[in-house]
């Protein structure tokens, strides 16, 4: 019997257990003495026992309910542990020596004298903190959280935004909520309170958040306040810097073994041409842990500051629609990727553009050899204009160890995709398999007013480990597109500065073949799609760099390396010096920068407690200058770091300016050898008619 159950049908007492074991002796006087009491009483007796069955029966029919209803609260609980980490193969829930927290210590005397004499106590205590930790976990997962909601802060504000949310989840086909409520701020001047909105299950609050900013936007009846309204899930901004804090360090982990994971998606976002619907996408890139969103029809101008798309933790390339187009508005690629994630643009040439009309993002991923390439092809583009398209496609895949991931939106409705029997006349295929490129996506990204299926939004990758876990998914804010989710695996590119062991033997280089083959290039086309020189240089570099690779072979080399060891400089110094002895020499450098150190230590203190405020403040100037002597250049567009490159440039713009100074006296004309050559032979025939004095002196 549990300790609150009071037997009402047992007045014998015959069903309640001995509160003290009876002699023999007392058994056989009770049991002889009552037996004519008890004769007469058996109808009652039985009565009694009838009830007290129904009773019983009736108590282990509720304890079963009881048992199913905690054995479904325990299912529930060990799926929710799944996504914790909490191993419940052994027991649930775990005991305290798998738990990671202490026994909180309890405040009631009565409590810890109990726990001194029954250790399992601070077990099953462990066991409830856990489960009520777990709850609250389920709660928030079901909470999402309104932000700028407009806020009269007065007690009946709770009615009105139950009213109105309930309404706009209704009129909107949204879930509606079962809970509304506001939450008290530590900043109490803040003009609104966040509003939380709970729901009956975490799919709802997905499906809500997801819907919102789309339905908001086109809600007729929204309230609109000093900021944008929005909403996001319920978590504190110390849980979002933990998030963001782990997430980088996986990056950087990864980056480090060579190996560099990140989250992408690619969307028809159809405009994000408002500070909204930016901030509403970098809010979803956060909450999904997504490192690159791959966008097409950004609606995008230059008109529109890059500032409006670049945070804290996002940055973003862009590729606007140039005004040559005949349309003014619409097209236009955009990558929104995270800070910590390297990427350079590559430049191109706008001349190109009115030859497709077709808007292209070229990106280079700095720590690897991926390029990304980002399409948008317009619906109404012509064969000729996409001919042209598929041209410049292929000059910017030309370099054979780099890996390609061509991806975008690229209209092409009449191929078939996911039939290896497709036709196409556009060349689009034909180019992609001369790369060894493979099509990606299976399943339709956009769905016509006719109900026909259509793989509009496409995913080329020539290294099938750059691309996997392609998904579609809902299409994200305003598109009529599927979104399109997939992941990448980035190899690392090895240092410049480990130890080479092989090298090329350029003196067997074929020559001839490595001459045929940069002669087959067409050079005015493939720097035709490039805007700047550096950016013609790089792609002339990459070509002829590697075309060095592929016609000259690897030689071993078997040097030591340029760094002496610190064995092989002592080994030379013993051969020196034999009767040298490294640990006295060690002593003695010790000793001499011990010296030094403290020289540096006192001279310092005495510029700082000097009276003089000058040599403290050029101290300090002196710390804070930079020890680089050299600094750097700006010339024609292009920053010079190198010493000697700099010198080059000082010696041209020197000899380019200076001039030899005129002497202050005219300069008199050069001698020519005819006019200073003298004929002596009249001289030479006059001399026998010469007289001489006695001592042969001419007179």
């Amino acid at each position: 019997m549990l300790p609150n159950d009071v037997p009402e049908s047992d007045p014998e007492g015959e069903l309640s257990s001995p509160l003290a074991k009876k002699t023999r002796g007392g058994q056989k006087r009770k049991f002889g003495a009552g037996t004519a009491k008890s004769n007469q009483s058996i109808p009652a007796r039985l009565k009694s026992l009838e009830s007290t069955v129904i009773t019983l029966k009736l108590l282990i029919e509720d304890q079963r309910k009881t048992i199913a209803d905690q054995a479904k609260i325990i299912e529930e609980i060990r799926g929710v542990t799944k996504l914790t980490g909490i191993d419940c193969t052994d027991e649930f829930p775990p005991l305290t020596n798998s738990l990671t927290r202490k026994a909180s210590p309890k405040s009631c005397a009565l409590y810890n004298e109990v726990a001194k004499r029954n250790p399992k106590v601070v077990e099953v205590s462990n066991r409830l903190d856990l489960v009520t930790d777990i709850i609250a976990f389920n709660k928030k997962s079901c909470t999402a959280v309104i932000e700028n909601l407009p806020d009269s802060k007065e007690e009946s504000q709770t009615v009105q935004d139950k009213s109105f949310i309930s309404k706009f989840a209704l009129d909107c086909a949204l879930p509606i909520p079962i809970e509304i409520f506001r939450v008290k701020c530590k900043n109490e001047s803040s003009v609104s309170r966040p509003t939380k909105v709970r729901f009956g299950s975490q799919v709802e609050r997905d499906d809500f958040l997801k819907g919102f900013y789309g339905s908001w936007v086109n809600y007729s009846g929204r309230k609109v306040g000093p900021r944008p309204v929005r909403a996001r899930r319920d978590m504190t901004r110390e849980e979002l810097n933990v998030l963001f804090a782990i997430r980088k360090e996986v990056y950087d982990a990864n980056a480090k073994a060579g190996l560099i994971k990140l989250s992408c998606v690619l969307s028809n976002i159809r405009s994000i041409a408002t500070i909204e619907r930016i901030a509403f996408l970098q809010n979803l890139m956060e909450n999904k842990g997504i490192h690159l969103a791959f966008l097409t029809e950004t609606f995008l101008s230059p008109a529109i500051p890059e500032s409006i798309c670049n945070s804290i933790n996002f940055s973003c390339l862009r590729s606007d629609r140039s005004s040559s187009h005949p349309k003014t508005r619409g097209g236009g690629c955009a990558l929104l990727y995270r800070s910590f994630v390297k990427l350079v643009k590559i430049d191109l040439d706008e001349k190109n553009y009115i030859t497709h009309f077709c808007d292209i993002l070229v990106v280079d991923h700095t720590e690897s050899n991926v390029r990304f390439i980002l399409v948008y092809r317009p619906p109404d583009t012509s064969n000729i204009q996409t001919h042209n398209l598929v041209d410049q496609l292929n000059t910017l895949m030309v370099c054979p160890k780099k890996s390609y991931v061509l991806l975008g939106d690229f209209n092409l409705p009449g191929i078939q995709w996911a039939h290896h029997s497709r036709i196409d006349n556009t060349g689009l295929t034909d180019m992609t398999e001369s790369h060894n490129m493979v099509q990606l996506v299976k399943s339709a990204t956009r769905i016509s007013q006719r109900g026909t299926e259509n793989i509009l939004d496409l995913i080329f990758s020539s290294n099938p480990k750059a691309c996997f876990n392609i998904k579609v998914g809902e299409p994200l804010l305003m598109s009529d597109h599927n979104s399109v989710l997939f992941s990448t695996n980035l190899t690392k590119e090895a240092s410049s500065r480990r130890k080479v062991k092989q090298l090329l033997n350029y003196r067997k280089c074929d020559v001839d073949a490595l001459n045929s083959y940069l002669a087959s290039f067409n050079w005015a086309k493939q720097f035709s799609f490039f805007a700047t020189l550096d950016s013609k240089l790089s792609h002339f570099l990459n070509i002829f760099n590697e075309s060095i690779d592929m016609f000259t072979p690897l030689m071993k080399i078997n040097s030591r390396s340029a760094v002496l060891s610190r064995q092989y400089t002592y080994k030379l110094l013993k051969r020196r010096n034999k009767t040298l002895n490294p640990t006295k020499l060690k002593s003695k450098v010790k000793l001499r920068l011990k010296n030094i150190r403290k020289r540096i230590r006192k001279s310092e203190n005495e510029i700082i407690g000097s009276a003089n405020p000058r040599r403290l403040f050029g101290f300090v100037k002196r710390r804070l200058t930079s020890s680089s002597s050299i600094t750097k250049l700006l010339v024609n567009g292009s920053l010079i770091t190198k010493p000697s490159d700099i010198a080059d440039q000082f010696i041209k713009t020197f000899a380019e300016s200076f001039t030899i100074p005129s002497s202050p006296h005219p300069a008199l004309p050069h001698p020519k050898p005819k006019n200073i050559f003298v004929d002596v032979s009249p001289l030479v025939c006059s001399l026998p008619f010469l007289n001489y004095s006695p001592n042969r002196i001419l007179n």
